[in-house]
């Protein structure tokens, strides 16, 4: 049987480490799951803001129709 040599692994160099974070970061850009659903939450909340302000303009309305 095959011993295994068990330990910690070598530190990446400060290239190595460059590489690796622009591949996470790739990555991370290149989710297409990721973008939807930045996009779908963009878009949710600007509806959300429109129905709001619209909802204070009626309840504007609304008080100075209750005042007159």
């Amino acid at each position: 049987m095959a011993t295994a040599k068990l330990g910690f692994k070598k530190p990446l160099s400060k290239e190595e480490k460059i590489v690796k974070k622009k591949e996470r970061l790739a990555a991370i850009g290149n989710s297409p799951g990721l973008k939807f659903s930045i996009h779908d939450t963009a878009l949710y909340l600007t509806i959300v803001l429109e129905f709001r302000n619209q909802l204070f303009d009626l309840e504007s309305q609304l008080s100075l129709q209750s005042i007159a």
